[in-house]
């Protein structure tokens, strides 16, 4: 590997931290300003809440700035699809303004604070710890056999394995996740206005083992979110994952599935599972503006401290062509082979 691509590779590793150091040097700045030239009696409570401010419209800014710079190699399928509730009405831009005053709102409660402050301080260890190991990780051949974690086709919202495919390649332990929803063939989601979760085509399907393993965790007690089609973040949830579970598949491979309905899974840690079986249902629980089943695979139990492996699944129909193995990427709609023919 040539010095080039490894410093691509370690610059690609480090993105996630420009947003959290402009935040810290802009936030010092404003705080010294005010603390100067006024009289305000300045609180420890204050810096945080400047601090996060900061870093929210940090990572809005960049992430505009990454996707112009791309243009229209990286434009985002979803762009052309139909969209439901209020985004379906109003537009992107009010769609983008509520979405970022929710993430603005969800720094006031505790829970999801401490759950980024979490992730933060996880994703810095992660750096270090993948430092020269970027083309291994990128390579990865995973141990256990994995099937899709659904029947029937469902099309990939969000995912891949290339910056222009993932919607989360600068946060570490998410790079290669997916968001899987359902629609039909001009790619709508839901039926009616979308201001129901009954509405979307997706919720409350059964969600499967994508492989043989062993739970290790599980969250099964959070509640739907009540914005449903507003591209409003719960700021409520005390968990941003919503319902989910922890399942190892083999030495350093780990399932995680989010995002699913209260009281759907059946299971609880310690529990044997094996591929195909069902885990619960696909929910609207945690931090999510749409329905749908989030699915990643991490080399550690933790979520916050992981590195996100790359997967290929096995007798998988990508837009009804067969594969035996293949990786596969947001805007396609995935099946499993077997089901498929017999549909």
């Amino acid at each position: 590997m040539s010095n080039n691509q490894r410093t691509e590779q370690t610059t690609s590793s480090f993105q996630w931290l420009y947003p959290l150091l402009v935040a810290m040097v802009v936030a010092t700045l404003v705080k010294l300003s005010i603390t100067r030239l006024t009289s305000v009696d300045w609180q420890s409570s204050y810096s945080w809440g400047l601090y996060f401010g900061c870093y929210s419209l940090a990572i809005v800014i960049f992430r505009q700035r990454q996707k112009n710079s791309k243009k229209q190699l990286s434009k985002h399928p979803s762009y052309s699809w139909p969209m439901p509730g209020l985004k379906g009405r109003l537009g992107i831009g009010v769609k983008t303004i509520v979405f970022v005053l929710s993430n603005l709102l969800s720094l006031l409660n505790p829970f999801l604070l401490f759950q980024q402050i979490r992730l933060t301080f996880g994703m810095i260890c992660v750096s270090y710890r993948i430092r020269g190991r970027e083309e291994y990780i990128k390579n990865y051949e995973v141990k256990a056999r994995y099937r899709l974690p659904f029947c029937g086709g469902w099309l990939i919202y969000h995912g891949g394995t290339t910056p222009e495919t993932s919607h989360s390649w600068n946060v570490l332990n998410q790079r290669y996740a997916y968001d899987f929803v359902v629609s039909d063939n001009t790619y709508k989601r839901h039926t009616g206005t979308g201001f129901d979760v009954s509405d979307y085509k997706c919720y409350g399907k059964d969600i499967l083992s994508a492989a043989d393993g062993e739970v290790i965790k599980v969250v099964n007690g959070v509640k739907d979110s009540p914005f449903i089609g507003w591209f409003f973040i719960n700021a409520m949830s005390k968990q941003a994952a919503g319902n989910h579970l922890i399942i190892k598949h083999e030495e350093g491979e780990y399932g995680f599935y989010a995002h699913l309905i209260k009281d759907s899974i059946p299971l609880k840690v310690g529990d044997k599972v094996i591929a195909g079986q069902f885990i619960g249902k696909c929910g609207f629980s945690g931090s999510t503006t749409e329905p749908h089943l989030h699915f990643h695979l991490q080399d550690t139990p933790s979520f916050y401290s992981s590195v996100g492996l790359p997967l290929k699944f096995e007798n998988i129909a990508i837009d009804c062509v067969k594969f035996d193995k293949s990786t596969i990427q947001r805007g396609t709609v995935v099946n499993n082979v077997i089901e498929s023919i017999q549909t």
